[in-house]
């Protein structure tokens, strides 16, 4: 991400989540073309009826996840141990 930043290269290979953390700790958003999705995966969450946490609370505490970024950080933190097996979305960005 850093040699797409000084204009070294001009593709790359990159997790959503890390260009959507890169884009938000900038200064100045890094200018890009759309980028292209080439693997994603869906992901789901299973609730006990006899559970102590409603659906409604955990929708909202992954809606809060989801906007204050610790969500991605989460998944950041998984895609690394991960890298190894080459699981997780990416994309494809060209400056």
């Amino acid at each position: 991400m850093e040699k797409l930043m000084r204009g070294r290269v001009r593709h790359i290979l990159i997790t959503r989540v890390v260009l959507d953390y890169y884009q938000r700790i900038r200064r100045q958003p890094l200018a890009i073309y759309p980028p292209i999705s080439v693997m994603s995966f869906a992901t789901r969450c299973a609730v006990s009826r006899n559970g102590h946490v409603a659906l409604g609370e955990i929708d909202q505490a992954i809606g809060q996840a989801t906007r204050d970024g610790s969500l991605a950080n989460m998944l950041v933190r998984f895609r690394q141990r991960r890298a190894a097996d080459n699981h997780g979305s990416t994309v494809c960005i060209r400056h």
